[in-house]
């Protein structure tokens, strides 16, 4: 079967949609091919490339007739009518078309006229969606081709050489992990007021604040003007300064306000095996085991946070046999080996059902 997949620059762009592909690569059994669209490192913009990366599809789609084709948008005002217009040049030129959103705003899903959408998303063989609340999101506003529910990955190779946890293994909790884009939205002073609360208790614990964002410095700067000690703040990580930050670490900690579709660090810390303390946001709820795998709250307080995470501090036992939990479910079911399987199945089956 041969499988055309439309990603952004994968050589230069590193967002979450050439990232999960990139990763997913090493695992296909099929024929899957990758079509670079939009920016490039040259220079210019995504709107310039257009032409010729409609072009190029085109012409793919013309002499290398595919099976299926996939194409990658996020649901929003950018990318959705660009990436519809790729499906509709492959479904006149007969090329079965699924598309898998991966970001989602909420308020322009909710500005387009349901009908519209419907029409233009039934053209689709299939789609794939990151979160349950979507595809209802999708179904309730008349869209009839088949939804499957996906999920982001974690690379085989992060946990190459590290051991699960054993659940009968009581679990001392020293360190807390935040690991994410540092913006406001995902939780950063949140988590920095909640470790503020945590360390009039227990002054050993530390926390580990890795990655780069917008509100690196401003949290660096409030950390100091609050006397928040004991925060290490990483930068920009990657490889293996990724796989030590997980292993270092005993609790991830992600109280995220942002709409993720499926945030792949959490998937990351569970394969850790790390309990998760975090909110009910995107795909994560749709298989997250409260009580089990750590805890979703609805708050933002971080007198909540600071609450769940001490109950876990005070109960080693517990986060033990979280922290299997955790590891057991993830790497059964996110691996990028077995996500890349799954993928595979999934479209066999779309192209089974011609015609469309």
């Amino acid at each position: 079967m041969k499988i055309l997949v439309n990603l952004p620059d994968y050589r230069h762009i590193h967002g979450g949609v050439t990232n999960h592909f990139v990763g997913l690569r090493p695992h296909w059994s099929e024929n899957v091919t990758y079509n670079r669209i939009g920016k490039r490192r040259e220079g210019r913009s995504g709107l310039w490339w257009l032409p010729w990366d409609y072009a190029k599809f085109t012409f793919r789609c013309l002499f290398r007739r595919p099976d299926i084709v996939l194409v990658n948008p996020s649901f929003n005002r950018k990318a959705y009518p660009r990436d519809m217009l790729f499906m509709r040049i492959a479904r006149h030129l007969n090329v079965p078309v699924a598309v898998m959103f991966h970001g989602w705003d909420n308020d322009y899903v909710n500005s387009l006229n349901r009908k519209k959408m419907a029409d233009t998303l039934n053209e689709a063989k299939g789609i794939f969606l990151l979160c349950s609340d979507f595809r209802r999101q999708l179904q309730n506003a008349g869209v009839k081709s088949p939804v499957i529910l996906t999920t982001t990955k974690v690379a085989d190779s992060l946990i190459d050489g590290v051991t699960p946890p054993d659940s009968a293994k009581p679990r001392t909790i020293k360190n807390l992990l935040f690991l994410a884009r540092i913006t406001r939205e995902k939780g950063i002073f949140t988590t920095i007021d909640a470790f503020r609360l945590l360390k009039q208790k227990h002054p050993e614990l530390t926390l580990t604040v890795a990655g780069d964002g917008e509100a690196l410095s401003p949290a660096i700067e409030y950390a100091k003007a609050n006397e928040a000690d004991g925060i290490r703040f990483t930068g920009h990580i990657s490889g293996a300064e990724i796989k030590q930050a997980f292993i270092d670490s005993d609790i991830y900690i992600l109280p995220t306000e942002h709409p993720e579709g499926m945030a792949t660090s959490v998937l990351e810390a569970m394969a850790f095996g790390l309990p998760v303390i975090s909110r009910p946001v995107g795909g994560v709820k749709d298989f997250f085991k409260n009580g089990e795998m750590g805890y979703l709250t609805d708050s933002t307080d971080p007198a909540e946070f600071c609450r769940l995470v001490e109950k876990l501090i005070d109960n080693p036992g517990l986060a033990g046999k979280m922290a299997a939990n955790c590891a057991e479910y993830a790497r059964k079911h996110f691996l990028a080996s077995k996500v890349a399987g799954q993928l595979e199945d999934e479209m066999r089956r779309l192209v089974a059902t011609r015609p469309s």
